[in-house]
């Protein structure tokens, strides 16, 4: 009897003991609600955050990284240092008071900024950048629900250039605002339903607005005391007022034929013909005639149907190129070749009519001049070259009855060094400074 009760605590021991493991394991496991975190980070300009327990970290003092949402009744961040990347990782920075005056990200005499995969919200100012020079990025984020959703001044392009690409910028009161200031480029943006306008400019130069969608808004673009704006490729799509331009000069609204201008939804012509003068047969997805925005700034060639780009991406020491296409068939195989400065690519499909295939190419990765080959079922080619000061245009028209290949072939195309070669000039280079400096050391000694 006694060895039976003896079983029985030994098996309720057990039995409590195990119950108190699982409830302590369920209270490890419990946690509590993570508050969001709130208030103003600042990048210092000796690389520190501040406070240091904001949600941002660096290794290096040049990458921050968001590792959880920010929100703050103020600005969000602060940058006071140069030369470094912020990477949101697709974090946000909301204003929980938002006021006119709050900026999401501010950069004030800042030089060499990149600032991407981030959403700003709520704010008088998503981003607003202010007296700043050197290569500036942003890239890749959504900037919704803002007075304005990016904000530039004073901008002088001394050296490199303002880049705001690959945006969605979006049910903003105005979306971009460039104001004095010398070479932004506006690229691969979906700029859209903002109530006031989509890209205003003032008393600005040299500002290229390319391959975006503006759809949506008020002003699609507002544009006032400017000079040498570019403004090609984009597709405009139920803004209530496409375009004005109140005391501006040299305005660009098409590139020479047959790259074409841009797609206006509020535009009724027809595609009947072909040629720089459209008055040959045939039709080339350009409109017959002009789209008129005044009597000083006309679109001569606008694009019947809205414009579609393929992108293909390279990436060389760790620099990002683009080469855009746009063209009514299909593109396959597309490669870069570096070592043999050349791209090849596949156009599928058939048309006894003529097509066109449109190549956007930076000369920070390839120029010319170019040497062109094809082969397979293709019945006529056309080739046609164009340049900027930054990019290359390419364009094809051809008929053909079934795929075909493509190589195009530069003169000239951007270095690799990898780090083996990098490795030996630094090895070479040291070995020189010694053998120099122990030369200096015997003839002193002598």
């Amino acid at each position: 009897m006694v060895k039976g009760e003896g079983v029985k605590r030994i098996v309720s021991g057990i039995v409590l003991m195990l119950l108190l493991m699982a409830m302590f394991s369920l209270a490890l496991n419990i946690k509590p609600t993570k508050a969001e975190w709130t208030g103003t980070v600042y990048i210092r300009a000796d690389g520190s955050i501040d406070p240091p327990d904001a949600p941002i970290i660096t290794y290096d003092n040049v990458t921050y990284t968001l590792i959880d949402n920010i929100t703050s009744s103020g600005n969000g961040i602060v940058v006071e240092r140069d030369n470094i990347a912020i990477d949101g990782q697709g974090f946000a920075i909301r204003c929980i008071n938002s006021s006119l005056f709050n900026i999401g990200i501010l950069l004030n005499g800042k030089r060499y900024i990149t600032i991407k995969n981030v959403t700003i919200e709520g704010f008088g100012y998503g981003m607003r950048v202010e007296s700043c020079d050197g290569e500036i990025m942003i890239a890749q984020s959504n900037i919704t629900k803002n007075g304005v959703g990016i904000y530039i001044k004073a901008f002088p392009s001394e050296v490199g250039n303002l880049h705001i690409y690959r945006n969605n910028i979006m049910a903003n009161h105005g979306g971009i605002t460039i104001v004095n200031s010398l070479g932004v480029d506006i690229t691969l943006c979906n700029i859209t339903n903002n109530d006031h306008y989509g890209i205003y400019l003032e008393l600005s130069e040299y500002v290229y607005i390319r391959d975006n969608n503006l759809i949506g808004n008020n002003y699609a673009i507002d544009c006032y005391a400017s000079v040498s704006i570019s403004i090609y490729h984009n597709n405009f799509i139920n803004n209530r007022f496409d375009a004005l331009f109140d005391s501006c000069f040299r305005i660009e609204l098409n590139l020479p034929y047959p790259y074409g201008g841009n797609y206006w939804s509020k535009y009724k012509g027809v595609d009947l013909y072909s040629g720089e003068y459209q008055n040959e047969m045939g039709s080339d997805g350009i409109g017959d005639t002009p789209y008129v925005i005044d009597e000083n700034n006309v679109d001569k060639y606008p694009l019947i149907s809205p414009y579609p780009l393929k992108v293909f991406k390279c990436t060389i020491d760790g620099v990002l190129h683009s080469i855009t296409v746009k063209t009514e068939s299909g593109v396959t195989h597309f490669i870069f070749n570096q070592s043999k400065t050349q791209i090849i690519f596949k156009i599928e499909g058939s048309s006894t009519a003529w097509i066109f295939c449109n190549l956007t190419i930076p000369k920070s990765l390839m120029t010319g001049p170019w040497n062109y080959t094809y082969q397979g079922d293709v019945l006529d080619i056309n080739i046609y070259e164009s340049e900027n000061k930054t990019h290359t245009f390419i364009s094809l028209k051809y008929r053909y009855t079934g795929t075909f290949q493509v190589v195009i072939k530069a003169s000239w195309v951007v270095l690799e060094y990898p780090s083996t070669i990098i490795l030996t000039i630094f090895m070479l280079t040291t070995t020189v400074l010694l053998v120099l400096t122990r030369s200096r050391r015997l003839k002193h000694r002598r």
